[in-house]
């Protein structure tokens, strides 16, 4: 994974978990000038679809390539959804916060 192409100031440090959808990394970024401070976060990489296989089970389920791209266009809706509503609800305590 080489987050740098996208964010050249942020490096990955570890990969801390992984699940249906995506992997979580450790990431860090040091910050330049006179108030020099290194910052640490998570970031989320999410795949849809999660790999090749996932794609080719949808296939031997019999569906065809519409609904195929059917189910892999509800996963993203799904996933915008869950996006707009922690945007939503950032500023509550206790929910991670997202960044885009």
């Amino acid at each position: 994974m080489n987050i740098e192409r996208i964010w050249p100031d942020w490096t990955i440090e570890e990969q801390l978990g992984k699940g249906s959808y995506g992997t979580v990394y450790r990431i860090r970024k040091t910050t330049s000038g006179s108030g020099r401070a290194e910052i640490c976060s998570a970031l989320k990489v999410i795949r849809i679809p999660a790999s090749g296989s996932e794609i080719e089970d949808l296939y031997d389920q019999g569906l065809d390539e519409q609904s195929v791209l059917r189910v892999l266009k509800r996963d993203v809706e799904l996933l915008e959804n869950e996006i707009r509503v922690m945007i939503s609800l950032a500023a509550a305590s206790g929910i991670v916060k997202i960044i885009l």
